[in-house]
């Protein structure tokens, strides 16, 4: 067998949030994280409901607990934005595809999701 020094040509970088970053939140994107939070919770626990339930065959691979990443991930992001999950990604999928359906001017504080939003978890499921 070969062995190889590898000299990576990347420097590693840590970033870390602080009270200024969250101050500069706006208020509505921030309602849209916690509403997407919340909604891919309660999406999971009914996945496991279902499959408690034996209405799902086979494994059910949840995200729960993994909820704020996705959120997150896709407040960074540009509807039009692409990404790739490959393991237990209900949470990211969801995220994604509401930001995508839904127009960024709905305030979840205010207003019932729209149909749009409520297409996307139905078809998830």
């Amino acid at each position: 067998m070969r062995q190889e020094q590898l000299r990576p040509t990347f420097t590693w970088q840590r970033w870390r949030s602080e009270q200024d970053d969250l101050a500069a939140l706006p208020e509505g994107v921030a309602a849209r994280m916690l509403f997407d939070v919340l909604l891919i919770n309660r999406f999971e626990l009914a996945l496991l409901e279902l499959k408690g339930s034996d209405a799902v065959w086979g494994p059910v691979h949840t995200s729960v607990g993994q909820e704020a990443t996705a959120a997150g991930v896709v407040a960074a992001l540009h509807p039009a934005d692409k990404f790739a999950a490959t393991y237990r990604s209900h949470h990211q999928f969801l995220a994604k595809a509401l930001q995508y359906r839904v127009p960024p001017e709905w305030n979840p504080a205010a207003d019932q999701l729209p149909e749009a939003g409520l297409e996307v978890v139905r078809r998830t499921m």
